[in-house]
């Protein structure tokens, strides 16, 4: 699998971003009727993406990138704040709700594989060993964090009631160990 730095003016990049996004409707900004005024509220949130520091993808056999990751350096700490990603198309597809189906769809697993190859090249670029990150997502929340939670079961997710979201911290030692069960 090979990894990529991201340009963040890359047309194909721009593209599968605001289709995945309106038809997930992942944020509530984007949970509004019109599909004009989300294809709006898209490209709004894009530009907002773009001022990460570092845009990571990755892909088999040179082909169309699989999943797209956005960092963007911690002040705090040394550590990335991983602000948002997505799967470039629905054979990627993180939301699944069947659990026992996951080990058995490749797509998925490489998927999987893929967001961790991609994290540890951003951690590696900016010689971080954490990265931390909030679950903002409404739409089919539960399900997502049950992927999350299926591939990635060293994190520890905390809710926030108040805020309403979800946080959590990925250790580059813990993704290299899942990197070895793939």
């Amino acid at each position: 699998m090979k990894v990529l730095k991201v340009d963040p003016q890359d047309a194909v990049m721009r593209e599968r971003f605001l289709d995945f996004f309106v038809s997930s409707k992942s944020l509530p900004q984007v949970d509004i009727g019109s599909a004009k005024a989300r294809r709006l509220q898209a490209e709004s949130y894009l530009d907002y993406l773009k001022s990460s520091d570092i845009i990571t993808s990755c892909s088999e056999n040179n082909e169309e990138p699989l999943i797209y990751l956005f960092f963007k350096k911690s002040k705090k700490a040394k550590s990335l704040y991983l602000r948002y990603f997505f799967a470039n198309n629905v054979d990627t597809n993180f939301i699944i709700s069947d659990r026992s189906k996951y080990k058995s769809l490749p797509n998925t697993r490489t998927g999987a594989r893929g967001f961790f190859l991609c994290s540890l090249k951003a951690m590696e670029d900016f010689n971080c060993h954490t990265i931390i990150f909030e679950v903002r997502r409404k739409n089919k929340v539960r399900k997502f964090l049950s992927y999350i939670k299926f591939f990635c079961s060293f994190l520890t997710i905390k809710e926030d009631k108040i805020k309403k979201i979800y946080s959590g911290k990925i250790k580059k030692e813990d993704i290299i160990n899942e990197l070895s069960k793939f």
